[in-house]
């Protein structure tokens, strides 16, 4: 006998939200664990990998590179064709590239699965919008903030157990265990996720030539940067790379302005302060992101000694010996401060200002990375000093720089604008991943086949991290000084809004089911 609520719907499709918040939070799970999994295999002692950084940062450099493109596409297809949908797809899609990585001959082909598995970036923005979309609007903040403690949490979780399967296991073990988290995480999703409403579907045309002219404008830019090193920086080859980028880049451009619903509003950079922000954000997601990933990983999983060929101990000017397991302790005891701080973080927002806040995060960044030239060779000094920069740079200008993109837009812009920043740090989070991979190569020490991180080279990656911070400040500094054009005028393209329609409200009650209203309070 079916137990009828008073407004006559059946009781056994409602999904309670605890059931929902946990579907999301699973399907999170695995996009978080993906994008950090993988920086393990840099410095993996497997001969597969090898020892050459600049080839192996493209582990991470593909990945970030398709998830810079996918975010804002994958956003647009959940809105128009449902976000539970979209999900799915980006599931199966991700497990399709770990399997790849998984049985990947060579690691061109690990590369080529990663770059796959970037669309899993999406996850997050997805599972933002089905939270605001099927819970009831009291429940909303408390499921973003879950889901945001999951990508961090997660993140540094997956580096920590990519790092115990590498110690103790096979690196192809990591990826078979992200694809049936995929798989599971498909699963709940089906059945804990609740069908999207017609009401909340948007229209609108989707931006794949735009997609696609900028992955194909990046790829070949970052490539010319990657092979420099190898090929000469005015090289034919390097020059042709960089210059077919630039010419896509262009092209991308222009279809950009023509286009209605582009990923990236070329548009709002008329305005000075959102510019200025945007180039702040460019150099966090660069060195406070990228670069910042890869080196602490560089410096604490090269061995502190080898044995040359004629049998005789050599003690290598940098590297620590961290086994991948430890190399995963700054990641998780960064994630854990970070989530311990983020209560005063978002107290010294709101007292200070957005501005005070950024400044203090890119002045850990200079001060972290000068520190790394006196801690390089202590474990403990190290691992602080990374977890301040992790807690302290990267936290600080995570939350604040958004903060100071809001303030340039009008309210009705706000999650394209911030679509963008997110796009903006994916792209040079890439960008910062391929640079580090060709600095560390810089006067590398080889013996045999193998070759390993110099003095030269660490030093030069702290100076490009300095520089890189030094310039975030300078252009959060700049951009406080201007009048952001928050109310839409001058500079900004004005646009047509349309009164939003808060997702469920029928009158009865909140939606949060496959399509039926339910009574508040159950």
């Amino acid at each position: 006998m079916k137990r009828i609520l008073g407004n006559g719907m059946d009781i056994r499709k409602v999904r309670s939200v605890p059931w929902i918040v946990t579907g999301l939070v699973f399907a999170e799970l695995v996009g978080a664990f993906e994008s950090g999994m993988a920086l393990q295999l840099l410095y993996s002692n497997d001969p597969f990998f090898g020892t050459d950084i600049a080839q192996l940062s493209w582990i991470m450099t593909a990945y970030t590179l398709i998830a810079a493109a996918s975010v804002g596409v994958c956003g647009r297809l959940g809105d128009q064709f449902g976000r539970k949908r979209v999900l799915i797809a980006v599931l199966i899609i991700s497990t399709i590239g770990t399997l790849v990585s998984a049985l990947a001959p060579s690691v061109e082909v690990v590369i080529v699965g990663r770059a796959i598995q970037g669309v899993s970036a999406s996850i997050l923005p997805l599972t933002f919008g089905i939270a605001r979309s099927a819970l009831p609007s009291a429940r909303v903040p408390l499921a973003i903030t879950l889901l945001g403690i999951t990508a961090s949490g997660a993140g540094a979780g997956g580096i920590l157990i990519a790092g115990v399967i590498i110690d103790h296991f096979t690196w192809h073990l990591m990826f078979y265990v992200c694809a049936v988290l995929s798989v599971a995480a498909g699963i709940t999703t089906v059945f804990m996720i609740p069908k999207d409403s017609t009401v909340v579907k948007a229209g609108g045309r989707i931006d794949y030539v735009g997609m696609v002219l900028f992955s194909l404008g990046i790829w070949p830019l970052l490539y010319a940067v990657t092979k420099a090193g190898d090929w000469g920086l005015g090289a034919p080859r390097t020059l042709i790379f960089a210059a077919v980028g630039a010419v896509i880049l262009l092209l991308w451009a222009r279809w950009e302005l023509n286009f209605g619903d582009p990923i990236v509003d070329i548009r709002r950079f008329r305005d000075a302060k959102f510019s200025l922000t945007m180039l702040a954000t460019a150099m966090s997601g660069a060195v406070l992101l990228g670069m910042l990933g890869v080196f602490n990983k560089a410096v604490m999983r090269t061995p502190e000694s080898i044995t040359s060929p004629d049998g005789s101990i050599v003690d290598l000017p940098v590297g620590l010996g961290f086994s991948a397991t430890q190399a995963a302790i700054p990641s998780v005891l960064g994630a854990v401060v970070g989530f311990t701080l983020s209560p005063v973080t978002a107290r010294l927002a709101h007292s200070l200002g957005a501005t005070p806040v950024a400044m203090l995060g890119f002045g850990t960044g200079i001060v972290g990375y000068f520190s790394v030239l006196f801690t390089h060779q202590s474990p403990v000094a190290f691992v602080i000093n990374m977890v301040v920069l992790s807690a302290g740079g990267v936290a600080l200008t995570m939350a604040a720089l958004p903060m100071m993109i809001i303030e340039c837009v009008p309210e009705v812009d706000t999650s394209a604008a911030t679509g963008m920043q997110l796009v903006t740090r994916s792209t040079f989070q890439a960008v910062g991943t391929a640079l580090i991979g060709v600095v560390l190569a810089i006067g590398t020490l080889g013996f045999g086949s193998q070759s390993f991180m110099s003095q030269t080279g660490l030093t030069t990656a702290v100076v490009v991290g300095i520089a890189g911070s030094a310039i975030g400040l300078v252009m959060v500094v700049a951009a406080d000084r201007w009048r952001p054009n928050g109310s839409g005028e001058a500079s900004m393209p004005t646009e047509t809004t349309v009164p939003e329609q808060v997702p469920g409200e029928t009158g009865v009650g909140e939606r949060i089911d496959d399509g039926e209203p339910q009574p508040k309070g159950v």
